[in-house]
């Protein structure tokens, strides 16, 4: 909406009162009432054109408030949208992450059992039993533990890269909303009655003794 903006800090006062004078100046043409006449219907005029500038800074205020708040709600709304979708993304990547190292576990511990079975069968094929044996695969269960261990080790750290990028998209949300605040109006200079009243008075004043001096040099003496 394109409006013919009046600028918010002034005083609509100041058209109404040179609305009097106006008027009045154009009505001397019609002798001294005229000019009275004139100098009423100038200082109505003029406070009816500054109500209506008065009005119309108020509309314009009020317009760039409403756009401003506008743009707060789609940036929020933009915002969210990507705040979701980049920690659904982050949560998605670590648990495809988590998913490869359960997997990884199993075969850890499927290979360790099978090189257990394979290691027992060819001690018994030798005629090694007994403590040997069990420390045989004491062995195989320690390096699969240990392998375990440094998979859930590195998951872990990588967890933690997880967590502070999501902590991250966080703050970026944060900035991005605060960035766009909410439009404070200017104040608008209120209607001033009494300065075309006054101006109007004055005219009316000076056209009074105008008149009475025009009327003294007219008695016959």
């Amino acid at each position: 909406m394109c409006m013919a903006q009046q600028p918010a800090g002034s005083s609509p006062a100041g058209g109404a009162a040179t609305g009097a004078m106006s008027g009045a100046s154009m009505g001397a043409m019609l002798g001294p009432w005229g000019a009275a006449a004139g100098a009423v219907g100038g200082g109505a005029m003029g406070v009816m054109g500054s109500m209506a500038a008065n009005k119309n800074a108020k509309q314009v205020e009020e317009a760039r408030r409403i756009e401003q708040e506008n743009m707060i709600t789609e940036t929020r709304r933009r915002a969210t949208s990507d705040y979701l979708d980049q920690t659904r993304m982050e949560r998605e990547q670590q648990a495809q992450e988590e998913a490869a190292v359960a997997l990884k576990g199993q075969d850890v511990a499927k290979e360790t059992n099978r090189s257990i079975a394979t290691g027992t069968a060819s001690a018994a094929e030798r005629g090694v039993a007994g403590r040997s044996i069990d420390q045989i695969n004491a062995d195989y269960e320690f390096m699969a533990n240990e392998e375990v261990g440094r998979l859930k080790m590195n998951q872990a750290a990588a967890n933690r890269q997880h967590d502070e990028a999501a902590r991250g998209y966080g703050t970026q949300f944060e900035n991005r909303v605060a960035d766009v605040r909410p439009y404070v109006k200017k104040a608008v200079a209120p209607v001033d009655y009494f300065s075309p009243v006054f101006s109007t008075l004055g005219q009316l004043g000076d056209l009074s003794m105008r008149v009475e001096r025009e009327n003294q040099k007219t008695a016959p003496k």
